[in-house]
């Protein structure tokens, strides 16, 4: 089994350093290490706390001034965390710098787009002036997709196979879609979507669902949109699974 968590707020380190208080414009949680010490759970609670689960993995990021470090706590050592990799800052006139994660299936690829805090606070940067990137959950080492990403909190977007998707707005009516293969880190294909979509999820061919209004869409190679269904409300968080089977 492996679990993937969400965004921690503090300094990036090999272990967990005392958290500091987020900003109210921050969309990061603080991890207090009194809760999870740095040695993990003691071996000796591990059989109640725990159970017979070694082979459980967790992921997650951690936001801070230096950029985002990629951290990881397995169950046969306590969930003890430690970092795995550095997304280092792009810039030095941010004071955090914030991520959007997703993982494939397998559990060996990390998908992410960051950027400083600043930027959800201006329209033109968090609508396509993130930094995309691609983390190998087993060596550390990652792969730069350059800037040009969406901070909306629904990108990246994985889904049933080893892919994942990551748009921009243009601001003119037009999303930009990728499809990313993680093994290599190259766009399997990429597209000018008319009108906004959202909410972005791989299938298992490297093929996107979104969501588009009140509908649940296919997007093609070339852009175009199919609709699968209409929801009564406006979907979100569309999530597939290994048979590319939708859930919202």
């Amino acid at each position: 089994m492996l679990l993937l968590v969400g965004t921690a707020q503090g300094a990036a380190a090999s272990t967990i350093p005392s958290a500091s208080k987020p900003s109210p414009d921050s969309q990061t949680d603080e991890l207090d290490p009194k809760e999870i010490p740095e040695t993990g759970v003691p071996p000796e609670d591990r059989p109640k706390l725990i159970g017979d689960v070694e082979t459980d993995v967790a992921y997650t990021t951690m936001a801070g001034p230096d950029g985002i470090a990629i951290l990881r706590a397995d169950a046969s050592d306590g969930y003890a965390w430690r970092s795995i990799a550095l997304l280092p800052a792009k810039s030095s006139d941010s004071d955090m710098w914030v991520a959007n994660s997703c993982i494939d299936p397998s559990g060996s690829f990390l998908a992410v787009v960051y950027g400083p805090r600043s930027f959800t606070n201006d329209e033109a940067s968090f609508l396509g002036g993130g930094w995309g990137a691609v983390v190998d959950l087993d060596s550390g080492s990652i792969v730069d997709l350059g800037r040009g990403q969406s901070l909306a909190y629904f990108n990246p977007g994985c889904g049933g196979g080893p892919f994942a998707a990551f748009l921009r707005y243009t601001g003119q009516g037009t999303t930009q879609l990728a499809s990313v293969d993680l093994r290599s880190g190259e766009a399997v294909w990429s597209a000018d979507v008319e009108g906004e979509i959202t909410s972005p999820a791989t299938r298992s061919d490297g093929g996107v669902v979104a969501a588009s209004g009140t509908g649940i869409v296919r997007i093609s190679e070339t852009g175009g949109i199919e609709e699968l269904r209409s929801v009564p409300g406006m979907p979100f968080r569309l999530k597939v699974d290994s048979a590319d089977r939708i859930g919202i």
